[in-house]
């Protein structure tokens, strides 16, 4: 056994030990190689994760509505700014707007031009009491 690590020592002493610079320089690729894979991956998440928060926008809005519906006397629906107003939102959305329709019989979530929500599939949402 000590014979084995003398041997190492020796090696290391006369510079034949390390890694030579094809070594290093396959390594370098093969991290290359997992960095842009990994790049690849993350880009795609975009888009699902815009789409998440659209949609979870949009039933928050859902939810506010339907507490202004039920506070509201007569029952009505409103609008973003109304449900603003009424403290149901803690802030205006900039990516969806509601609008009250049908004389407050229903509403309507429509995306805004300049917003993510705009190529989310399932928008406008619209609602109409029974």
């Amino acid at each position: 056994m000590y014979e084995s690590l003398r041997k190492i020592r020796d090696r290391r002493e006369t510079g034949e030990g390390g890694f030579t610079l094809v070594e290093l320089l396959i390594v370098i690729v093969i991290l290359g190689i997992l960095a842009a894979i990994v790049v690849l991956a993350i880009g795609g998440l975009k888009g699902s994760s815009q789409n998440a928060a659209c949609t979870a926008g949009a039933h928050t809005i859902e939810s506010a509505e339907d507490a202004y519906f039920a506070s509201v006397t007569p029952n009505a629906y409103g609008s973003s700014a109304q449900l603003l107003g009424a403290g149901l939102l803690k802030a205006a959305p900039t990516d969806l707007t509601a609008a009250a329709t049908g004389g407050g019989n229903g509403y309507s979530i429509t995306a805004t031009g300049g917003g993510n929500c705009t190529a989310t599939p399932g928008f406008p949402i619209t609602y109409t009491a029974p």
